[in-house]
This record gives C-alpha cells, sequence and structure tokens, in this order.
C-alpha cells in the first residue's frame, strides 16, 4: 500500500504538472510508520476517531489512532477528522477534542448526502 500510494502522489503530481498537487488519504493511518510514505501525501483524512455514531470509542482504540495521526502532523501535514456523531453535546465534545489535539474536525451523518453545519461550530 505504501508504494502504492507513492506511485500515485508521483504519476498524479507529474501527469498535472503541479508538483504541489495534493494527496489525502483517508484512514489506514498506522502506514504512517513509514516516514516516506508520510512524506508522499498531502495529509490525512480519519473517521470515527472519537465516536462510532453517538458511541464513545474506546480510549485505547483512540489513543493508538491518536498516536498515528500525530506522526502526520509532526511533518506538518494536516488532520482531517470526521465523526458521525448527532447529538449536541457529543458534537461539541468531538469538536473540543479534535481541535484540542490541532485536528480539523467535522461531525456529520454518515449517509454523506448533505453539508452539515453545525450552528455551535461553523466554518472557518
Amino acid at each position: 500500500m505504501v508504494a502504492f500510494v507513492k506511485n500515485i502522489s508521483r504519476y498524479a503530481r507529474a501527469k498535472s504538472g503541479q508538483p504541489d498537487f495534493r494527496i489525502f488519504v483517508q484512514n489506514a493511518e498506522e502506514l504512517s510508520r513509514h516516514p516516506d510514505y508520510v512524506q508522499s501525501v498531502s495529509g490525512i483524512g480519519k473517521e470515527d476517531l472519537f465516536y462510532n455514531g453517538n458511541q464513545r470509542q474506546p480510549a485505547a482504540e483512540t489513543g493508538y489512532s491518536i498516536r498515528q495521526l500525530d506522526r502526520f502532523k509532526a511533518a506538518g501535514k494536516p488532520v482531517l477528522v470526521t465523526d458521525y456523531v448527532t447529538q449536541p453535546a457529543k458534537i461539541d465534545d468531538f469538536y473540543k477534542q479534535a481541535r484540542s489535539r490541532g485536528y480539523v474536525p467535522y461531525a456529520t451523518r454518515r449517509d454523506l448526502d448533505v453539508l452539515t453545519i453545525n450552528r455551535s461550530h461553523p466554518p472557518d
């Protein structure tokens, strides 16, 4: 997978003629243990980091993912997190936790069929 993503990144940047063409990977944050992988992408998106629906993720699972995602942050790459929480207090908690880590949060419906604007957390 590491070689595959690196090849896609090189190809997209060469084909587009834009060396800063952005490549964002989704999930599979454990691949961050490969520094060349982290360097070959522009950032990462992670789903269900703090919540799975309106249920809290197990602390060990969240902690593991955060350690991996922080490798992207340490390399200066944005970390985008999407949790599918729908209860106001949990939405607030999700945004607070994500922002405290320097991640870019988005709480929405799992169907992803509408753009969700959370009134207490408008887009920047």
